[in-house]
């Protein structure tokens, strides 16, 4: 992204969401963030301003901000995707065929709303484990999007948001106290 001169990125890990195996495995994705977050830390030190939203809501989120980004919440909200053809999907990671709530040209929006209530698609993303909700990260974690989470509500990436939280902690309180 730097060769290319793109100042506002965002990075979103591939998942195989058939599976509970990812393409993406959680030591990779350490390095990966790691090595993306100092890129952006040793740019905003020399005074060249990036965006990288999912550092820049990491941030936010230490001087006591909400999130913009959903999968910052911890939670689902109201999200809907309206495709071409008017199907309707309660996210733009669940346009499957399992979460369809049906079709804005056929289906009132009231039959939507109860379609997406029947799925429990908001209520299923305030289940998380009980080790994460005590973890010392979890204010800046919050088990992540529903669609990262495991069987058993964790974060299929903790190890690695867990250890790039252990070694970049102090850096993100430091950028925090230059905006502040």
């Amino acid at each position: 992204y730097k060769k290319n001169n793109f100042n506002y990125v965002q990075f979103i890990p591939c998942l195989n969401t058939c599976t509970e195996n990812s393409f993406l495995l959680a030591h990779d994705y350490e390095l990966f963030l790691n090595k993306l977050f100092n890129l952006y830390y040793n740019d905003i030190k020399k005074g060249h301003i990036s965006y990288n939203r999912y550092f820049e809501n990491l941030i936010g989120i230490l001087l006591g901000h909400n999130p913009e980004s959903c999968s910052m919440l911890g939670r689902c909200s109201l999200q809907y995707v309206f495709e071409a053809n008017g199907d309707v999907y309660p996210c733009d990671f669940y346009a499957l065929d399992d979460y369809l709530l049906g079709n804005i040209n056929r289906s009132s929006l009231d039959d939507i709303n109860t379609r997406a209530k029947e799925i429990n698609f908001i209520q299923r993303s305030y289940l998380i484990n009980q080790k994460c909700a005590q973890c010392k990260y979890f204010k800046l974690c919050r088990c992540g999007c529903l669609r990262e989470r495991t069987a058993n509500y964790k974060n299929r990436f903790c190890s690695a948001y867990y250890s790039f939280f252990d070694k970049n902690i102090d850096k993100l309180i430091e950028l925090k106290n230059l905006i502040k």
